[in-house]
């Protein structure tokens, strides 16, 4: 989903794509090049010796009250929340279910700020208060959501 045009290279050659700005990748580029370029962060070490920050890692830096990574984490939950307010307003929908390593290992942190940002950009105050929440399958997701959409265009359950 294009968010900003002419934004950064996405992994699928296009730019400006949601991966881009909100995606752990892109949250812990721009740590690294902030901290590249002198801001302090609990990460440092890592990202001098050429480590790779992977979720839980984040979820530290949040946790030790990391300025910068927290901050970054914000910008990137205002994304978000603005991008699922933009497919609220046109599917008019009922629940949001997110998952991934990032939310798994900072949804506590992430919903409420997702919430906030997708109400302050709903159309319809009836559309505020949508219920977000994390995912209870993990990595299996996706395969029972598959599942789920073959039992529904089969007309039974498999």
């Amino acid at each position: 989903m294009l968010v900003k045009k002419d934004g950064a290279v996405c992994g699928c050659g296009k730019r400006g794509c949601f991966e881009t700005i909100a995606s752990r990748t892109a949250i812990t580029n721009k740590i690294i090049n902030d901290v590249k370029n002198g801001k302090e962060s609990s990460l440092a070490k890592m990202i001098e010796a050429g480590e790779r920050i992977k979720s839980n890692s984040l979820a530290k830096a949040v946790k030790d009250d990391d300025e910068l990574v927290t901050g970054h984490i914000m910008d990137a939950c205002d994304v978000i929340g603005g991008v699922l307010a933009s497919v609220t307003n046109l599917l008019n929908l009922d629940k949001i279910v997110l998952g991934g390593g990032l939310v798994e290992a900072l949804g506590y942190f992430m919903v409420p700020q997702i919430e906030e940002a997708l109400n302050m950009h709903v159309l319809d105050e009836s559309l505020m208060g949508l219920e977000i929440m994390e995912t209870k399958l993990g990595d299996d997701a996706a395969i029972y959501g598959g599942i789920k959409l073959v039992e529904e265009f089969l007309g039974e359950s498999v």
